[in-house]
């Protein structure tokens, strides 16, 4: 499974508290004193839940040493994930003891706050509980995260300059040969039971792994590590393992969905769940699909008809991807026109939120170990005390990067997208620490999409063309619930996956294949953006319609956001009870 940060950090210039040493589970609700406590259970007054809370933070910090560090949490420094089968299941089993103690202690809780605690926790545990029908661990492979990627961060974590800093770095450098073994040792089980990633991802991964063992520069993290050898030998040990063992039986591009893999309609239904907290079938997420596509091509053929002159919709398409002055020409250009947006999203956002983060965004091109094979942008949270947040841009081959798409994308990644979120959540202030640092697909990506539009109310998109972008994209995410539900539940091909989104979208070629194979590798996480941005605008919708001229934008972003990530469920339910309080 690719290795995800824990969506982190509080604050600059917040220290993070130390965490205790993970307990025993036979400590079923044993009540927590204040004096006892972390900021993994800031703000609950029940001492029993404070207890549980400060067990289940100890454990994911234990499960994710890199997110910890990054989290500003070094108490796990010096070691890395574990990724062996082993692991795997005595994790699980904990987080069944765990859960099954959170439900028992659900119906005492009378606090409010405590009892939302509750739920979330729940929600995320039970949704997470269901995915191991996936065992993701046991096939996942992407040149998104093989050991190469998850190696290049460490120096990034890590100040080699710093006594202490560069103490880690070693530390984990030399655990890496185990790990990347163990990471083996679970692809070889996953094999043994039939489970395998698809060829396409198989083969990026060797090709990245192969251009970086032949070039020094993408190694240039291990050159001042002494055990650099067994390190390179471990990395090249992985790749002759994809080559030799797992592509030969990897799944073809006609058998690319999780229909492929033991289990894969049960793991299917799990991913739907997880990644939009809602009880959908796939029939139902592909017909939201179908449906918005349609109206979005509607606005498409409408722009279109004044900016080109034309409302046949292929046509559109080919000019948006094939036109050379929609096109960027370097990649000193994307980064200087995302940072301009960025800084200009950040002067608008003012007039609609009553609350704002203090953390402040930059904007980063995407690493070139990286850049061939990820997405056309991401975010990073920030790291306490460290790091701001970041904004990542892929600068591989500027040429291919569409120009009238870049407005969009700085908003959805930066402001008032995922860094206005997430910075939010970090900055709360008594509550506790999952919920500052929970990533929840649907709330997460979902705000994102709805900020996209927001912008448009603020003046941020220059003209048609730019608007044309936001709608591209918002066929993008579209056309995933279509696509990602062809992929694994009706037995599409890659090829099928290609073409429905070339005919749906603007995207450029590159792109559409980077998404798809990421669809592949990732079941039902592509379903979050467009089913959580479709919540939160029924709920706008329906405050507007409650409040009438007593609706205000800033009080609904804070409804939404001034709680933290909420599974969508919860996130109407407090929406409706601002709605409640704002009327009466």
């Amino acid at each position: 499974m690719p290795h995800l940060p824990l969506l982190l950090a509080l604050a600059c210039g917040y220290k993070a508290p130390p965490v205790p040493p993970e307990p025993r589970e036979d400590a079923r609700s044993t009540a927590l004193p204040q004096a006892a406590r972390t900021e993994a259970s800031a703000g609950v007054r029940d001492d029993r839940l404070a207890g549980l809370l400060e067990r289940q933070w100890a454990h994911r910090l234990a499960d994710d040493p890199l997110g910890a560090t990054e989290l500003g949490v070094h108490q796990h420094d010096a070691v890395l994930h574990d990724p062996s089968p082993e692991a795997t299941r005595r994790a699980r089993e904990r987080d069944q003891l765990l859960l099954a103690e959170l439900t028992d202690l659900q119906p005492a809780l009378t606090d409010p706050s405590d009892a939302l605690s509750a739920a979330i926790l729940r929600e995320m545990m039970e949704a997470d509980a269901a995915m191991a029908a996936c065992e993701t661990n046991t096939w996942y492979v992407s040149a998104r995260s093989t050991p190469l990627v998850w190696l290049s961060r460490l120096p990034e974590l890590h100040d080699a300059t710093d006594p202490a800093g560069g103490q880690a770095l070693a530390s984990r450098l030399g655990a890496a040969p185990a790990t990347i073994d163990a990471e083996i040792a679970s692809l070889r089980a996953g094999l043994a039971a039939g489970r395998v990633a698809d060829v396409v991802s198989v083969q990026r991964a060797i090709t990245q792994l192969d251009s970086a063992l032949a070039d020094p520069e993408l190694l240039a993290w291990a050159r001042p590590f002494s055990g650099r050898e067994p390190t390179v030998a471990a990395l090249r040990r992985y790749r002759d393992v994809l080559d030799n063992e797992v592509r030969p039986r990897a799944r073809d591009g006609a058998h690319v969905g999780a229909s492929g893999l033991p289990d894969g309609q049960a793991c299917y239904r799990a991913a739907i769940r997880y990644h939009t907290t809602l009880p959908l079938t796939a029939d139902e997420v592909a017909a939201a699909g179908h449906a918005e596509l349609a109206a979005l091509h509607a606005e498409i053929r409408a722009i279109g008809l004044r900016e080109f002159g034309t409302d046949d919709l292929p046509a559109i398409f080919a000019r948006l991807r094939d036109d050379p002055s929609l096109r960027f020409g370097s990649a000193e250009e994307i980064e200087a026109f995302a940072l301009a947006r960025l800084r200009r999203a950040e002067a608008a956002v003012p007039a609609v939120f009553s609350r704002l983060p203090v953390t402040p965004c930059e904007v980063r091109p995407i690493p070139p170990l990286e850049a061939p094979w990820t997405y056309v942008a991401y975010y990073k949270p920030p790291e306490p005390g460290r790091e701001p947040g970041y904004y990542y841009v892929n600068t591989h081959e500027p040429t291919t990067r569409l120009r009238h798409e870049a407005a969009a994308l700085a908003l959805h990644e930066a402001v008032p997208g995922h860094h206005t979120q997430i910075a939010l959540a970090q900055e709360l202030g008594d509550v506790p620490a999952f919920r500052r640092h929970a990533y929840i697909t649907a709330y997460a990506e979902g705000w994102a999409l709805y900020a996209e539009r927001l912008a448009d109310e603020l003046g941020l998109y220059d003209d048609d063309l730019e608007r044309l972008g936001m709608l591209s994209y918002a066929t993008w995410r579209a056309s995933r619930l279509v696509v990602d539900v062809g992929l694994h539940a009706r037995g599409w091909t890659r090829a099928e996956a290609i073409g429905f989104m070339t005919q749906n979208t603007a995207l450029a070629p590159n792109n559409i294949e980077n998404e798809v194979d990421r669809y592949v590798t990732w079941p039902g996480q592509a379903l979050g953006y467009q089913v959580g941005q479709l919540e939160l605008r029924r709920l706008r919708a329906e405050a507007e319609a409650a409040l009438g001229p007593a609706f205000s934008r800033a009080g609904f972003h804070a409804a939404v956001l001034d709680a933290g990530p909420l599974p969508l469920p919860l996130l109407g339910a407090r929406v409706r009870e601002w709605i409640n309080k704002e009327g009466s």
